[in-house]
């Protein structure tokens, strides 16, 4: 049974019962009693637990690399123990008939050291590289240490980096070098889209976490349902544990894993976040190949946003070529 999911402005989802109730669930024990949630009526909390809800249960759908489905941009390869396995990010090699090689480097925002130091070692050999950062184009970390946000975000980024003993891209990974090309929307680009569409970051992050929600529905396996029975109990038991480090580094691998396939089905939507961010991404390519002395190009962008990116080069005249992986954390 379907019913219309509270009415925020940019979202227009519909939502099982059952999902939906899994939400209110968490929010009603977490938050208090369950509102629609207007500015200033805590609507950054709801975003905070909705995430953090969708990153601890997602992983029990998805893409698996036991069931046979070809992997997307990102994969989960499972271990031996209880808490075991890998989190691996492609890079996906595509050429034209001119010879030019573009590389799509999908990345996650959190990874062991080693996983950064790697691509830093990778860029170095690249005649470009085109990067993933809201942000003026002058602005541009250097890799030499923590940039910590502030806020919400910044709590964010520092109870994770802590709590999974990982990096965050943006304190490791140079992007101060000079083949380095922004190649995404500066703040005031992504307000104004966002603006005449009528969607704000809440809406839209809120739009992918319902996503997210309704595939918790699709039918899984024996081992994706166990998965989805996990409760808020079980998931606080988990800090009393002594190896909570690699339960939650499992559990994010899983979710991130499994989420891929729910916003490659958004892309084309027109979504702010995606899709306007890929096309600004393949503009900047586009100019850049007109460069002849530029042929070994790369495009770093988080993995979402990976399917919308091949679209665009097959479009430009690209196949792919080949695939290697890149083991982002370990657990287990």
């Amino acid at each position: 049974m379907y019913w219309k999911y509270w009415n925020w402005p940019g979202v227009h989802r519909n939502l099982p019962q059952s999902a939906e109730g899994r939400v209110r669930h968490w929010y009603t024990a977490n938050m208090g009693t369950v509102k629609p949630v207007q500015a200033g009526n805590g609507a950054s909390s709801f975003l905070v637990t909705a995430l953090i809800y969708f990153l601890v249960t997602v992983p029990a759908v998805g893409q698996s690399m036991a069931n046979g489905q070809e992997p997307g941009f990102l994969r989960f390869i499972p271990g031996d123990g209880e808490f075991a396995g890998e989190l691996q990010t492609a890079v996906t090699t595509y050429r034209n008939e001119a010879g030019v090689e573009v590389d799509l480097v999908a990345t996650v925002h959190l990874a062991e050291q080693t996983y950064y130091d790697g691509l830093n070692a990778y860029f170095s050999t690249r005649d470009a590289v085109l990067y993933e950062l809201v942000a003026e184009e002058n602005v541009r970390p250097d890799g030499s240490g923590r940039r910590g946000g502030t806020g919400v975000i910044g709590f964010l980024q520092t109870s994770m980096t802590n709590l999974l003993d990982l990096s965050y891209q943006l304190d490791v990974i140079n992007y101060a070098r000079p083949n380095f090309v922004h190649a995404d929307l500066e703040p005031d680009e992504l307000d104004a889209l966002m603006a005449a569409k009528g969607e704000t970051l809440f809406s839209a992050f809120l739009a992918l976490v319902l996503m997210e929600l309704e595939n918790l529905e699709q039918p899984g396996n024996a081992e994706t349902d166990a998965l989805l029975e996990l409760s808020l109990t079980d998931i606080l038991r988990l800090f009393a544990r002594p190896d909570r480090q690699e339960a939650f580094r499992y559990l994010l691998a899983r979710s991130l894993a499994a989420s891929e396939g729910s916003l490659a089905a958004i892309t084309g939507r027109g979504t702010t976040i995606l899709d306007d961010r890929n096309g600004a991404a393949l503009e900047v390519l586009s100019e850049v190949l007109q460069n002849p002395q530029l042929q070994r190009i790369s495009i770093y962008y988080g993995a979402a946003h990976m399917t919308g990116l091949e679209q665009g080069l097959a479009e430009l005249g690209f196949t792919r070529a080949g695939r290697n992986w890149l083991t982002a954390w370990t657990s287990g």
